[in-house]
């Protein structure tokens, strides 16, 4: 039921926003300019969903003959890339500057905070983590294995984090 509500609210909107009296009526042009403005009113990822309801919702009018072409197949499809820019994490400076404002917080927190944030793992992945998925070097450097699988990966664990562990 939510998932036709939101289907059906993204293709009311697209009526509102064309400003046309029937939907079968759109051109690409129409098309394309809706495109372009959810684009400045929604993340990338909702323009995605928009847009991939109103290509199905198009063509399934194409398939019972309501229209001869589906006018979303000219337009270029809103991708949300999944991989990590510059932008999208944070920086050393960043980091240092939000443990150093963790001192508000109780240990647990800021060791949840710390860890989350220097060995970027999920919060799921984190929640998985045992005592036997620690380790400890030769050289005093700690590690935590985090992930299962394809996903497994060793992590360095900063200092600070280690220190709050040690204290469960």
């Amino acid at each position: 039921p939510n998932t036709k509500k939101d289907y059906l609210s993204k293709v009311i909107l697209f009526k509102e926003v064309i400003k046309v009296d029937n939907i079968l009526d759109v051109t690409k042009d129409d098309c394309k300019n809706f495109i372009e403005f959810i684009e400045d009113e929604y993340a990338l990822s909702t323009c995605e969903k928009i847009f991939s309801y109103l290509h199905s919702f198009y063509a399934y009018m194409k398939r019972e003959k309501y229209i001869e072409i589906n006018p979303f197949t000219f337009v270029k499809k809103p991708i949300v890339t999944r991989e990590k820019g510059k932008k999208d994490v944070l920086s050393i400076q960043e980091i240092n500057q939000l443990i150093d404002s963790l001192h508000k917080l109780n240990a647990r927190d800021r060791l949840i905070m710390v860890f989350l944030v220097t060995t970027g793992c999920l919060l799921n992945e984190l929640v998985k983590v045992k005592w036997k998925d620690l380790i400890v070097d030769e050289n005093d450097n700690f590690y935590v294995r985090i992930g299962q699988g394809k996903k497994e990966r060793v992590v360095k664990l900063h200092p600070y984090c280690f220190k709050l562990i040690e204290r469960y």
